[in-house]
């Protein structure tokens, strides 16, 4: 039988940080006076961290150089993983995928230090082959090599694996890179009707132990 694997990103996915996230996103543009939202917020729910900042930065016109907007705004993440817990399911979900013979990555937009850090806090690191954070890539999500990277480390086949993302621009680099994707959305995003790698719509990353 050929190797399959599980993609799973971090944030809204695995680990329960949004909220923390989001108070993160909000306390770092308040530092400078500006109030966030939650359109833009979401719209950033996705790329690497660096891209975050950059976009950002851009966007508001925030004082400052990059390398020092980007360490502060790290810092505030780092708080808010600190803080969240694993998903509802998340150890079954992870031991039913261990008994079927998935190999398991992480494919997040945090860093790889930060999203290792946060797996060892919570016992999980022994479910994974391996991590590719954002920092390790020269492109993130949307595009899809942060997909194709960890592909490519585990040897296995897109055709008998699966992805699992909370966002739109995280699904979307999976399903660039042919893996069969579940979405965990109330909502399908309309550019994924026509698009054969897409599995549908998941309402709580639970649900996953139902469907290896």
């Amino acid at each position: 039988m050929a190797k399959r694997g599980l993609f799973l990103d971090l944030d809204g996915t695995l680990c329960d940080s949004v909220t923390g996230l989001k108070k993160a996103y909000l306390g770092f543009l308040d530092t400078f006076g500006v109030r966030g939202t939650d359109q833009e917020f979401q719209s950033l729910n996705g790329p690497p961290l660096l891209e975050v900042v950059k976009t950002l930065k851009h966007t508001h016109q925030l004082p400052g150089e990059l390398p020092d907007l980007y360490d502060y705004y790290v810092e505030k993440t780092v708080i808010a993983h600190a803080s969240s817990q694993p998903a509802r399911g998340a150890k079954t979900v992870l031991e039913k995928a261990k008994e079927k013979d998935y190999l398991i990555a992480l494919v997040t937009s945090s860093k790889q230090d930060q999203a290792e850090h946060w797996l060892e806090q919570f016992n999980l690191s022994g479910y994974f082959s391996c991590v590719i954070g954002g920092d390790m890539v020269a492109k993130g999500k949307p595009d899809p090599l942060p997909y194709t990277t960890a592909l490519e480390k585990l040897s296995v086949e897109a055709a008998h694996s699966y992805a699992v993302e909370d966002s739109e621009q995280g699904a979307s680099a999976a399903l660039k890179a042919e893996i069969p994707t579940y979405l965990i959305s109330p909502d399908r995003p309309e550019s994924f009707a026509s698009d054969i790698h897409f599995k549908g719509l998941l309402t709580s990353f639970d649900e996953m132990a139902t469907k290896l």
